[in-house]
């Protein structure tokens, strides 16, 4: 037997094999040789800080697979709130309480209330901080988690707390308890988005700027969200704009060299753009694309591309078949017509290139319905919306 055919050889000479190529594709699309050399060196820096904390905190017996300290102890009803595990019924709606993946309490830590929602990359639930009495948002996913979803999910808290912006909900630390990794940020305590479309023109134009800054400080520290939609925009209490889910938010050299092998389509398909649905590695364009639709949704309360069923709506965006604004809105200006046609056209060379442009665009089309405002006598820009 050779030395690269021992047992305990060959997962290194496999992983340096892999490596090897993931290197040589890098350097052929272009990128510098130093941005490589940076990119392994905080692979293998997270690779051994995931093994550290792995061997720490997630304590599951080979021999026994199921084991109890897996499964955190704690009852959840289908209402959301979340009780210890000698509850049987919700004391707010009397339903039958099944298991929880989260526990009633993390002792000296976190108190559970109740879930605010769930959706593909995670589980979200409101709870107290304990050590300093205020509420917080906890995320975690839903199943019972192997290393590497676990692994996962602090990627996601490091892209989140790698970046400082006041629309950006505060990563406060990141957590496992008995196997249950769980992301510890700032609560927004307010409605999303979603819940407010169709805006107005002025107003929608303000909210996209806005989004569309906390968007351009994310890209400038190399971070693609991806997931971007009126759904993970939400304001809190005072009126704070704040984007959220991170769960597939990838560093831009993270996403190269995790692509070597071929590129999976993730997100939600309705924003994705025509080179998301190509399977294309991970960028900025993707997060301008979807800026784009969730300004159409939030203009219209429709989406710009439609199909007979879900399934069909990637076809529709890589044919380019968007429906004009004009379908919905039946004063459209031209200005806002325009817009759409570049910031959603299928050629991405027409689109804008970055988030600066973007905005500079959002500002053109302000400033002409300011102006078109006062040409009418003063009277804010308003749409009619098509039933």
């Amino acid at each position: 037997m050779t030395d690269d055919t021992k047992p305990e050889l060959c997962g290194s000479v496999a992983a340096n094999r892999y490596l090897r190529r993931a290197v040589d594709k890098c350097l052929a699309d272009g990128i510098e040789r130093e941005q490589v050399a940076e990119a392994l060196v905080r692979m293998t820096e997270a690779v051994h800080s995931e093994i550290a904390e792995e061997r720490d905190e997630y304590r599951v017996t080979p021999e026994v697979s199921d084991s109890i300290d897996q499964v955190p102890v704690g009852a959840e009803c289908a209402c959301g709130w979340v009780y210890s595990a000698d509850h049987h019924f919700c004391s707010r709606c009397g339903s039958p309480l099944q298991p929880s993946i989260v526990p009633k309490a993390v002792p000296g830590r976190l108190q559970f209330e109740r879930r605010l929602g769930k959706g593909g990359s995670g589980v979200v639930y409101e709870a107290v901080d304990l050590s300093l009495g205020r509420r917080v948002a906890v995320k975690t996913l839903p199943t019972v988690c192997s290393p590497s979803d676990i692994a996962r999910l602090r990627r996601e808290a490091q892209t989140l707390a790698a970046v400082s912006h006041r629309n950006l909900a505060t990563v406060y630390g990141f957590k496992v308890y008995r196997g249950t990794p769980m992301i510890i940020m700032e609560f927004v305590d307010g409605s999303t988005l979603a819940e407010r479309i169709p805006l107005p023109l002025d107003v929608a134009i303000e909210v996209m700027l806005e989004v569309t800054e906390v968007v351009a400080c994310l890209h400038k520290a190399g971070v693609v969200h991806r997931d971007i939609k009126p759904r993970n925009i939400a304001f809190n209490s005072a009126g704070d704009l704040k984007l959220l889910d991170f769960g597939l938010a990838r560093l831009e050299r993270e996403a190269t060299m995790s692509g070597v092998g071929g590129h999976v389509v993730v997100g939600t398909p309705a924003y994705l753009s025509p080179e998301a649905h190509n399977h294309e590695r991970a960028n900025p364009s993707f997060d301008l694309w979807a800026l784009a639709v969730t300004f159409y949704e939030v203009l219209t309360g429709r989406r710009p591309f439609e199909a007979v069923s879900p399934g069909c709506v990637g076809e529709a965006i890589r044919d380019g078949r968007r429906v004009p604004i004009s379908a919905h809105i039946a004063n459209v200006p031209v200005e806002l017509d325009c817009f759409f046609a570049r910031a959603l056209a299928l050629d991405m060379p027409a689109r804008p290139r970055n988030t600066q442009e973007l905005s500079k665009r959002l500002a053109e089309l302000r400033r002409a319905a300011h102006e078109a405002a006062l040409a009418s006598g003063g009277c804010g820009p308003s749409l009619d919306l098509r039933e």
